[in-house]
């Protein structure tokens, strides 16, 4: 329980962070604030602990994984050159899946797979990024312990998650990697933005 307050407590701190240094992109700032809004509405959910809301927290974190994906495909169309930047809309082709996914939700192996594929895939593309960019940065260890500890939430989630030591582990992992990343990622945008 401590170490979900402490990750919501961190989604707050990123936002904070995140308001105070990213000079441009209000859409990209308003994108990766309703992802870290989904996640600590999430976890508040969950904090709740009924049976009544284990659908919605499934929903929620769903909706949480689908902005997250758009954020980094909204990050990847700001980092190309201005001539060749796919239409805004390409990025917002993730959503699709939402209502696809209502109608598994009842099949825990389909929706556990589609959860899967979904984290993988944006673990993938934020990775691409970094090694891509990081480059630009001039603090690049921020943005690889991002990747390192969004790589170990991952993975313990995957495989450790029925012991209740690994749930408390991959929060603490998850915030760390939310605070590196958003000590890190706003400086990479501003610095192809302009």
């Amino acid at each position: 329980m401590w170490s979900q307050i402490f990750l919501i407590l961190s989604c707050i701190l990123a936002a904070a962070y995140i308001y105070r240094r990213l000079d441009h992109s209000p859409l990209f700032y308003l994108l990766i604030n309703l992802t870290l809004l989904s996640l600590v509405i999430g976890h508040i959910f969950d904090l709740l602990d009924t049976d009544i809301l284990e659908y919605t927290i499934e929903i929620v974190f769903l909706i949480t994984m689908l902005l997250s994906l758009i954020t980094l495909m909204v990050g990847v169309r700001l980092f190309q050159p201005q001539h060749i930047r796919y239409p805004i809309f390409y990025s917002y082709v993730p959503i699709l899946i939402l209502p696809f996914y209502l109608f598994y939700i009842d099949n825990q192996s389909l929706s556990d797979l589609i959860m899967m594929i979904l984290q993988s895939s944006a673990y993938i593309v934020y990775l691409v990024i970094v090694l891509v960019h990081q480059k630009e940065l001039e603090n690049k260890w921020l943005i690889f312990l991002s990747v390192i500890f969004f790589l170990f939430s991952l993975i313990f989630y995957w495989v450790f998650n029925d012991y209740n030591w690994a749930n408390t582990l991959i929060h603490l992992l998850l915030s760390t990697g939310i605070i590196t990343g958003a000590m890190s990622l706003p400086v990479l945008i501003n610095n192809t933005s302009r």
